[in-house]
């Protein structure tokens, strides 16, 4: 996700031995967490253009997002355990943010 991200960055999660490698994790659970984000993002997107005057800098930033998140989707199917561990991170981050954790 970049900085068009309309919850702000995501860091990564460090593991528990201060490597600073977020920790392993299968794909399974890494596609899990972006489709969830992805969903949560698409709610967003139908609540805002449901507004009375739906933002329109709200609406491309959620966009944007959807469409990242889309591309880290398809990553997953190529990724090693890093970047698996690194997508899972970036959207479980995402998601506790987006709700409220």
């Amino acid at each position: 996700m970049n900085s068009s991200n309309p919850h702000g960055p995501t860091p990564e999660r460090e593991s528990g031995t201060g490597s600073g490698v977020p920790d392993p994790v299968s794909i399974e659970a890494a596609l899990e967490m972006v489709v969830q984000v992805t969903a949560a993002y698409r709610r967003q997107l139908h609540t805002e253009r449901q507004a009375l005057a739906p933002d329109q800098e709200r609406l491309a930033a959620l966009a944007e997002s959807v469409r990242e998140a889309q591309v880290d989707q398809r990553a997953l199917e190529e990724a090693d355990d890093a970047e698996i561990a690194r997508i899972a991170a970036r959207y479980e981050a995402a998601f506790k943010d987006l709700s409220g954790q």
